[in-house]
């Protein structure tokens, strides 16, 4: 195939936001983890301090959202965070696919209810 470049260097982006979910991992996650499986819960504080990341919500600032990553991003976000705990990783990254679904296919009532939220 000829003219096809891949290019394995990642975005100066994709690095920042890849370091803030590992941080958060080990800062947040990480401790939380054992009282998160014997509560069977995630603490408030920490389902605070990832919905304010933004990393959990890839939907644009202007709806509320920490910005749109790319599928490269998003998927170094959720393994970062699973570093922390794969169980609330993934608990946290399903917990936009909603607002996600209503920044995309909403109507535009539900996208302004959407802006209100953020």
């Amino acid at each position: 195939m000829r003219g096809l470049t891949i290019t394995l260097t990642q975005s100066d982006e994709t690095v920042a936001v890849s370091e803030l979910a590992h941080e958060l991992a080990v800062k947040l996650l990480e401790p939380a983890a054992r009282q998160a499986e014997c509560e069977r819960a995630v603490p408030p504080s920490v389902w605070k301090a990832i919905f304010d990341s933004g990393l959990t919500t890839p939907i644009a600032e202007t709806l509320g959202g920490g910005g749109e990553f790319n599928t490269e991003t998003q998927c170094l976000i959720a393994e970062n965070l699973a570093y922390g705990d794969p169980g609330i990783a993934l608990a946290a990254m399903w917990s936009g696919a909603a607002a996600v679904l209503v920044a995309t296919l909403g109507t535009p009532e539900q996208i302004a209810l959407l802006k209100d939220l953020g």
